[in-house]
């Protein structure tokens, strides 16, 4: 069937230990097939009720994933495929907890999830009803049980306190489009199945889903990794030297708008030709000693970049930095926590005359104070929001970066999947020791992200 090839295939891709001869795999609700099919070698299957096996390289035991008949860590991999949403939801945590207890190395889950593809279940239950008079039994279960939502997997895995990483599976189209050839009357499905399957069993049919939202997520819980406790930095006290302090208020532009006309901003063009930038009488995003920030779009991405690259080399940045955009400026409020966004000229002109200067750089110094724009509230967590707006593939693929070079954001995961709120837009007043962290961690995540 293809609905079963293209919910492996991206298992496959990012796990080809479960490849290797020398590894022990448990499929939980394997079906008759499961993934065997392209596994060369014995496996183990679970399944509630007694089925016989269509595959030679697929044993299956039955019983309940909530009392399982195995010994603990008896397993390499435990692999579980669109199973939870099966279960009650009650049963859910239970059932993880037995995975990871059956496995030595890594649990595999993957699973539908609610923030994208409830409603369609609802409309597949109704297409069925309609064209065939019935609805299949592990639909009806879908819909009865409730899929499980991106922080409610997120939730679950990160009690665990071991290292996890997640992936979108399944595409919303490539999902349906399986099922409903799967399940229609469209000819030649089976014999045309049978030939793609000889001659490359790991190759989904129905591919190319990067830009589609996710049906599907991949979990991916490794047993030895207990995650790193959060690092908490100790906020350094009042900074000695009282004559050097300075502060720089930095605005990005991009070509063909006008510079803000205030003494204390310095503007910098992002993104534009040589010719422009000499013309617009700014900065320009240009490092003395290490090449240009590729910036298409002319974000202030290469203006941020090459703040922090030059500085490092002559030391020639103030000990406040503070970042804001040529429409959106931040004027941080000394006596609140209201700090100023506005992208009105007229406006910044008129706040910007009140701005205490000195005052902002005493509190960045001496106060540890990191002043930002009031959150913006999304309607929606964070991580769907950018979801929707962009690429899943795209976040997680960051996520599993920055968790890589930094595991302690690992604690901060559960925040992206269930928070309504975010900073957004880079701006922000800090202390430089500070802006150098920051820096270090966007760009080491962004360039890797961008190889």
């Amino acid at each position: 069937m293809l609905n079963w090839i293209t919910r492996y295939q991206k298992i496959l891709e990012l796990y080809p230990e479960l490849l290797a001869e020398n590894t022990s795999v448990l499929e939980v609700g394997c079906g008759q097939i499961g993934i065997s099919n392209y596994l060369d070698k014995q496996i183990v299957g679970l399944e509630p009720s007694s089925l016989p096996s269509l595959s030679p390289n697929l044993r299956i035991v039955s019983g309940s994933i909530l009392n399982p008949p195995f010994a603990e860590a008896e397993f390499d991999f435990v692999v579980c495929v669109d199973v939870l949403e099966h279960l009650a939801r009650s049963d859910r945590r239970k059932a993880l907890a037995n995975m990871l207890h059956l496995a030595k190395r890594v649990l595999i889950l993957a699973c539908p999830i609610a923030d994208n593809a409830s409603t369609y279940e609802d409309w597949l239950a109704s297409w069925f009803l309609f064209n065939t008079g019935f609805v299949p039994n592990w639909l009806l279960e879908h819909v009865e049980n409730g899929l499980p939502s991106l922080n409610d997997v997120i939730s679950m895995i990160h009690e665990t306190e071991l290292a996890y990483s997640f992936f979108p599976n399944e595409g919303i189209y490539q999902h349906y489009a399986a099922v409903l050839l799967d399940h229609s009357s469209f000819p030649f499905i089976s014999s045309d199945l049978g030939h793609h399957l000889s001659r490359s069993p790991h190759t989904s049919l129905i591919s190319g889903s990067d830009w589609d939202k996710a049906y599907s997520y991949i979990f991916s819980i490794e047993k030895g990794q207990v995650r790193k406790p959060i690092i908490r930095m100790d906020f350094p006290g009042k900074a000695n030297d009282q004559s050097a302090r300075s502060v720089g208020l930095y605005s990005f532009h991009h070509p063909g708008v006008k510079p803000i006309q205030h003494t204390n901003f310095i503007n910098i063009l992002c993104g534009s030709d040589e010719v422009s930038r000499e013309s617009s009488g700014m900065s320009d995003d240009v490092p003395k000693v290490v090449n240009r920030l590729f910036n298409k779009r002319w974000s202030e991405l290469s203006g941020i970049y090459k703040l922090w690259v030059d500085q490092a080399q002559d030391q020639d940045l103030p000990q406040v930095v503070c970042l804001s955009h040529y429409r959106r400026i931040l004027l941080p409020s000394t006596q609140s926590d209201h700090h100023l966004l506005t992208n009105s000229r007229a406006m910044f002109y008129q706040y910007a005359s009140l701005l205490d200067v000195a005052e902002l750089t005493r509190r960045c110094l001496d106060e540890a104070v990191v002043f930002a724009p009031i959150p913006v509230e999304l309607g929606c967590p964070i991580y769907n929001h950018y979801a929707l707006c962009h690429n899943e593939r795209d976040l997680a693929t960051m996520i599993d970066i920055l968790v890589e070079k930094r595991p302690e954001f690992l604690e901060y995961i559960p925040s992206l999947t269930s928070d309504t709120r975010m900073y957004a837009w880079n701006m922000i007043a800090l202390r430089l020791e500070w802006f150098n962290d920051l820096c270090d961690l966007w760009f080491s995540v962004l360039l890797e992200f961008e190889k």
